[in-house]
């Protein structure tokens, strides 16, 4: 019976001791807040860490959209010089194919930046 006095006695003053454990009105509404800042502060990091690589995915695209204008005039160049290389042939052929029609000077170039004219 003794024991079983103290095992109440224990229980009642750890009772006692957990209610003064127990957070505050005051105290639960900072944790709270405390919380939210915790949670803005980690979107605000991860929102600048997203920026960041934004960035420089942007200046990805914009370096690659120079190269490939740059690549296209030189694709352009070096396709115009090969039909004026062989725009003196075309113009053989097309006398020996129409030789009622006459046409001077036969020359092939470029339309775009992927077609080829007949001129």
């Amino acid at each position: 019976m003794r024991r079983r006095h103290i095992l109440i006695t224990a229980a009642e003053q750890v009772k006692e001791a957990a209610k003064k454990l127990r957070l505050t009105e005051l105290e639960r509404k900072v944790a709270a807040a405390l919380t939210s800042l915790k949670t803005v502060s980690d979107q605000v990091n991860d929102f600048e860490s997203y920026q960041n690589i934004k960035g420089a995915y942007e200046a990805q695209v914009i370096t690659l959209s120079s190269m490939l204008d740059t690549f296209i005039k030189v694709q352009n160049g070096a396709l115009q010089a090969v039909l004026d290389t062989i725009s003196d042939d075309v113009g053989k052929f097309y006398t020996a194919l129409h030789p009622k029609e006459s046409v001077d000077k036969v020359r092939l170039t470029m339309v775009g930046d992927e077609g080829v004219e007949f001129q």
